[in-house]
């Protein structure tokens, strides 16, 4: 029997066999970044290069997550990572995620990892209207799903749909608004993940800074 991962790899390499050979530059494309914690979930990016509309492209992807999560076997729990819309990604919308979630049998074995950068930069202000995100996030996915949050500042500003890492406070976002989602009431018990452009020095250094921004909550 196969476990989520195995299968992804599985999808991915049939995909782009038949795809490739079919219509070489119409082929779907996963970027899979995967970051496992408690070795139970793997984030999944969802990217796509095709000529075709975003409608067949969200049925494109939707039928590629219902043959990743499928089984009874299945322990893995499959995270979509929230996008910031560069060029033809899909998944920038929470509108977008929630469409995929619907076409998986398994709804417990799917859910959710928000990017800071990505939903900064595809145009969600976490800055100015952190609470009312939250709440949109809330009403069409539902915070249930929410399982993990990679935690990056953004170089760029506003809903320009760039996707580039920004060490913590080092970037449009800022350390104030990055410390109210850390500290946010409705995010607390999340695992946060960085994914800053750091060494091993930066990243001790933010998570130290992270660790001082949640004393204020003990």
């Amino acid at each position: 029997h196969m476990d989520a991962a195995d299968r992804i790899r599985s999808v991915l390499m049939n995909k782009q066999t038949e795809q490739v050979k079919k219509e070489r530059n119409k082929y779907l494309i996963f970027t899979c970044v995967s970051t496992f914690f408690c070795m139970l979930c793997i984030v999944m990016r969802l990217s796509l290069v095709s000529n075709s509309t975003k409608i067949h492209r969200l049925e494109t992807e939707v039928n590629s997550m219902r043959e990743s999560v499928e089984g009874q076997e299945q322990k893995t729990t499959v995270l979509l990572e929230t996008m910031a819309g560069k060029g033809t990604e899909i998944g920038r919308t929470f509108e977008e995620i929630k469409r995929i979630i619907d076409g998986v049998e398994l709804k417990n074995h799917i859910g959710v990892c928000l990017d800071t950068c990505h939903i900064f930069d595809g145009g969600y202000d976490i800055v100015n209207n952190l609470d009312g995100v939250i709440e949109e996030f809330d009403k069409i996915i539902g915070l249930e799903k929410l399982y993990a949050i990679h935690l990056n500042d953004s170089m760029n500003p506003l809903g320009s749909h760039k996707d580039r890492h920004a060490r913590l406070g080092e970037g449009q976002i800022g350390p104030e608004a990055l410390q109210r989602i850390v500290c946010h009431e409705k995010l607390q018990g999340l695992p946060f993940i960085l994914e800053t452009p750091n060494d091993d020095e930066g990243y001790a250094a933010e998570i130290a800074m992270v660790k001082s921004w949640r004393e204020g909550l003990k």
